[in-house]
């Protein structure tokens, strides 16, 4: 009676229903599951190893042979993405320079043309003439100098000079592209202002043509930073046109 009675009070505590039993059973399963699989691989690991030792040294030759070709495949393939993939790059790359060149030179041809506003340094000559003895002909000759001497953008009393402007005479006043300067003239240059003062300052030059006038004073200066505005009246060609182009 007393071992009966021990075996019934024991099945109770395995038997009960309680989170102990829940989290042993899913233990015991995960278990199972684990060992199954690690068995599973050890078997299928087993098999081809029992295979490659089955197998006979010419099949194994042959096996290594396929191998090595499909490496080799990969390989050929890697190299030629490679190429391709540098191909694309330096494509790329001088597409990038060409661009870049075709900005600079658009740039470079904007302000010969006159056509932007421009800053840089350079020299401001100003030319007092209250007889107004100065002519066009001589405002000329001071952009002219300054042009040989380097100068890469020139302005008369705030007037752009572009590549087609022109100087004329209204009486006693002179005109720039029809627009009218007035006294004190100042004829503004960016470029190397040195040379550029040194290209006015050539003896029989237009410095000493205007200060042989008697009663008008001309100066130069340097400055470290000028603004020239684009043209007011961009020029429209009729008649020339570039090479291949329609008329």
């Amino acid at each position: 009676m007393t071992a009966t009675r021990l075996v019934r009070s024991r099945w109770p505590s395995v038997l009960r229903p309680g989170r102990r039993s829940a989290g042993s059973l899913l233990a015991l399963v995960a278990g199972a599951t684990a060992g199954y699989l690690l068995v599973a691989q050890l078997r299928g690991t087993e098999s081809f190893t029992q295979k490659l030792a089955s197998d006979s040294q010419g099949d194994l030759v042959q096996i290594l042979a396929g191998l090595n070709t499909e490496a080799g495949n990969l390989r050929d393939e890697i190299d030629s993405l490679k190429v391709q993939l540098l191909g694309l790059q330096t494509s790329s790359q001088q597409d990038a320079a060409a661009a870049q060149q075709a900005r600079q030179r658009l740039s470079d041809l904007e302000v010969l043309a006159g056509t932007v506003a421009v800053v840089g340094p350079g020299v401001t000559v100003s030319v007092t003439d209250p007889r107004h003895q100065v002519g066009y002909d001589t405002m000329v000759s001071v952009v002219e100098e300054l042009r040989d001497a380097g100068a890469e953008a020139i302005a008369v009393d705030g007037h752009r000079v572009g590549a087609a402007s022109w100087f004329g005479q209204d009486g006693t006043r002179i005109t720039l592209d029809g627009a009218v300067l007035t006294e004190p003239y100042r004829v503004t240059a960016i470029g190397d202002a040195a040379t550029m003062q040194s290209g006015l300052q050539i003896p029989g030059g237009a410095m000493d043509a205007l200060q042989a006038l008697p009663d008008v004073t001309a100066g130069i200066e340097r400055s470290a930073s000028l603004t020239l505005p684009p043209l007011s009246h961009p020029p429209s060609f009729r008649a020339a046109h570039p090479v291949g182009s329609g008329p």
